[in-house]
């Protein structure tokens, strides 16, 4: 909240070791399923979920299971940094 693209941009320039995925969502019809993804940059890694909505319910649910398999360290190592849109 409150921060910008230029001060990710910014955060990179002083931080160009860093790993980075970015989050997204794609949507298929109106009222349908989502598509959540994770994309690591460095290693050009996309993981993709089903999720029923774009919530944040459902979203934190697959962000929770995510933890829990790959445990606290890896977690954290892989998402150092998560860039999303404003949706």
């Amino acid at each position: 909240m409150g921060r910008t693209y230029v001060d990710f941009n910014l955060f990179l320039v002083e931080n160009s070791d860093t790993s980075v995925g970015e989050m997204d969502t794609v949507h298929g019809t109106r009222n349908g399923k989502v598509l959540l993804t994770f994309f690591f940059c460095k290693c050009s890694l996309m993981l993709a979920f089903i999720i029923d909505s774009c919530t944040q319910l459902d979203v934190k649910k697959i962000i929770d299971e995510l933890y829990e398999s790959f445990g606290e360290e890896v977690f954290k190592e892989s998402f150092l940094v998560i860039l999303t849109d404003n949706g």
